[in-house]
């Protein structure tokens, strides 16, 4: 059974259409959440489409569908957020690196990250210039800002009425990072689809084409601390020069940079939590409690830029080893 199921799967046809019916029912429901999920048969679909005029119809089948269902807008965020970033992974995943000795190894983890976080720059360009240029930012926080007036009641200020107005005014001082934080969550969403993806081929006793892919052992390049300073002194600079424009772009391409120092974080977290009585119950909290209180985000962002001075996993391993 098992096998029928992989070998359906497997077809690009059906991966494609079923990752697309998946967004577009979850996303009536749950928004943006529902990528993580539509992600799964498509990343198994394509890891098994080799050939071009397959991946081509892994492609086209599913935009076609999401275009019907929910429009052109929605079957962009299909595209940038499914489909190019699932057909980039699963193309690299499967190459190999020659070392000098001749003997060939997978894909360095650090290199396939590197290759996600330049798409992730062009993403967050390109939705600027679509965010900006075609004056969304401003349609879109109209017509939000609208919805808020109706809630609006002109009499003596409830408590409910309070927690509107604060709500209203955090939005409009988010509302130019929307394209960062449109790509932020993106990274998020993406990391998890990967992690689910490989949880479905164990359950179904599936092979993968090399190893997994374990958060757990991500250590990122040097080049993004470089960037990431270079990116704050450009952007203290415009910030001080009253260069609001400039600002805006560089805090969005910031933020997903950011992210990337948060999932390298999350490897101190997943690592301590290997050490634990119940490492997945453990996990479980430590999410709750990072959607609950908000800044031990911030802890968990400065963890990962410091992380080559702590190195606080090595450590964490060597403890794990002695045990």
């Amino acid at each position: 059974m098992n096998h029928q199921v992989s070998q359906f799967l497997k077809n690009p046809i059906i991966g494609g259409l079923l990752s697309a019916l998946l967004f577009s029912l979850l996303s009536k429901i749950i928004g943006d959440f529902a990528v993580p999920f539509a992600l799964i048969p498509f990343l198994t679909a394509a890891l098994f489409t080799l050939t071009i005029k397959d991946r081509i119809i892994l492609s086209l089948a599913p935009i076609s569908l999401v275009i019907a269902f929910l429009g052109p807008v929605s079957a962009f965020s299909f595209a940038t957020m499914i489909i190019a970033p699932g057909l980039l992974l699963t193309t690299l995943y499967q190459q190999t690196q020659r070392n000098g000795d001749g003997t060939e190894q997978p894909f360095p983890l650090a290199r396939l990250v590197g290759s996600l976080s330049i798409y992730a720059f062009f993403l967050v360009l390109l939705t600027l210039v679509i965010w900006m240029g075609a004056d969304i930012q401003g349609k879109a926080y109209q017509m939000i800002m609208a919805q808020f007036d109706l809630l609006h009641v002109p009499e003596k200020p409830s408590e409910t009425q309070i927690q509107l107005d604060r709500v209203k005014s955090f939005l409009t001082q988010i509302w130019p990072l929307m394209p960062g934080i449109y790509t932020s969550v993106f990274m998020l969403f993406f990391t998890l689809g990967v992690s689910l993806t490989q949880k479905s081929f164990s359950r179904r006793k599936l092979t993968l084409p090399r190893e997994k892919l374990c958060l757990s052992n991500l250590y990122l390049s040097w080049f993004f601390w470089k960037v990431v300073a270079g990116l704050g002194v450009l952007t203290a600079l415009a910030f001080f020069f009253g260069s609001f424009t400039l600002f805006t772009i560089l805090t969005n391409i910031t933020l997903p940079l950011i992210t990337l120092f948060f999932l390298q974080g999350l490897t101190i977290v997943i690592t301590y939590a290997k050490n634990q009585k119940n490492p997945k119950m453990f996990l479980v909290i430590s999410y709750g409690i990072m959607v609950l209180i908000g800044w031990i985000i911030i802890i968990v962002i400065l963890a990962g830029l410091l992380e080559p001075w702590l190195d606080l996993r090595s450590r964490m391993n060597q403890k794990i080893e002695k045990e």
